[in-house]
């Protein structure tokens, strides 16, 4: 009697060696990527902030920016910066130039400070 091989015996190997490749070329990357730091504050959530001008509004996908009304539909580039948890202490509003942005105040720049740098 003949012993039956299975005709795909020769890919176990090849497919093995693919396997291990993966997870080294996973084993790198990861390594690589910085490692996320926790947030010195308690509360990373970047709302709500204020916005008491009529003419601005908060956008981005942190609420990161404040903008005029008609850009309130504007995207950031949607990276999370701890600062942006301390922007719920500032206000959205009109500045001294005519454009909308943040006004810093004591709690926000008690925020930044727990932040390290």
């Amino acid at each position: 009697m003949v012993k039956k091989t299975p005709k795909d015996k020769h890919l176990v190997l090849p497919i093995i060696g693919a396997g291990v490749v993966a997870f080294i070329i996973i084993a790198i990357i990861l390594a690589i990527i910085p490692k996320y730091k926790n947030p010195p504050i308690d509360d990373l959530s970047p709302t709500p902030s204020i916005a008491t001008d009529k003419d601005c509004a908060i956008a981005g996908c942190s609420g990161e920016l404040c903008v005029g009304k008609d850009k309130a539909d504007i995207a950031g580039i949607c990276i999370w910066s701890d600062k942006f948890a301390c922007v719920k202490y500032s206000t959205c509003e009109k500045q001294k130039n005519g454009q909308c942005g943040w006004t810093e105040n004591e709690e926000y720049s008690a925020c930044l400070n727990k932040i390290p740098q």
